[in-house]
């Protein structure tokens, strides 16, 4: 098994972004509220958080390891100095991703993945881009993310065959504006920090994409500004997974339910 991990902190294109109850978010009049607030950043980090996966099976496909159909084509050169491949800039879901590895064979470095042999694999990347909201196409939310993290091989006896275990930190920075029902441009900027913490995959992937166990954790700081009304509030969500296509995003002793497929879904708010 691997011995050597990678402990940088950057960020696993991991989003984040506020949660609160869902409630009306704008006032009779059109004018911006608190509840706006809370309901787009409850959207945004739900949203975040799902791509997280995504990138995730992203990361290991682009080396043959995540064994699903339709993966990139990647351009790598190495191995450099301290085994580290750098793969040549893709373009994944409107981000532009660079990606870095480096393979693990017990405690000696290993030339690219060998599904026999590889027992971790460190990552490092950056994801960089605009997306639109998964529920209101109007909303254009700004990325740039920088990550980091380590992939451990667990190989039978583990029931159903092998295991991906994904642990990481990493740094954010993204920006969503839209415009509200009073015609005046709202805008939501999220910074912060999260760590991606034994997010374990079942392989095969193509029929196992959903993680079977571990969390992701987000602490933020968000800045809402519409016309005069501004507002900042810092947040920590915790996003858990248990194998289905539905994730539980808590937010203290607010609980939603994440959707993982598209459009990323957040319902049933309580």
């Amino acid at each position: 098994m691997k011995r050597n991990w990678l402990n940088t902190s950057a960020a696993a294109a991991m989003v984040a972004i506020g949660l609160a109850a869902c409630s009306s978010s704008t006032s009779s009049s059109g004018s911006p509220t608190d509840a706006e607030m809370n309901t787009a950043s409850e959207q945004d980090v739900g949203q975040g958080a799902a791509q997280d996966v995504v990138q995730l099976t992203g990361n290991e496909n682009a080396y043959g390891a995540a064994d699903v159909i339709g993966g990139d084509s990647v351009n790598c050169t190495g191995p450099a100095t301290g085994g580290w491949y750098t793969c040549a800039r893709v373009t994944e879901n409107g981000l532009s991703i660079v990606r870095m590895f480096r393979f693990w064979e017990g405690t000696s470095l290993g030339l690219w993945w060998n599904p026999a042999s590889t027992d971790s694999v460190n990552h490092t990347w950056t994801a960089d881009g605009t997306v639109q909201g998964a529920v209101d196409a109007s909303r254009s939310i700004t990325v740039a993310d920088t990550a980091a993290g380590t992939m451990v091989v667990t190989r039978p006896p583990a029931v159903g065959g092998p295991q991906h275990t994904w642990t990481g930190a990493g740094t954010f920075d993204r920006v969503a504006t839209w415009t509200g029902a009073n015609n005046v441009e709202r805008t939501l900027t999220h910074t912060g920090t999260d760590s991606v913490n034994a997010v374990r995959f079942q392989m095969p992937r193509a029929t196992n994409p959903y993680p079977i166990s571990g969390n992701i954790v987000i602490n933020v700081q968000n800045h809402f500004t519409a016309g005069s009304f501004v507002r900042e509030v810092t947040r920590r969500y915790v996003v858990t997974f248990d194998g289905t296509s539905t994730a539980t995003l808590q937010d203290g002793g607010v609980t939603c339910d994440l959707s993982l497929v598209p459009p990323h879904v957040i319902s049933n708010c309580h």
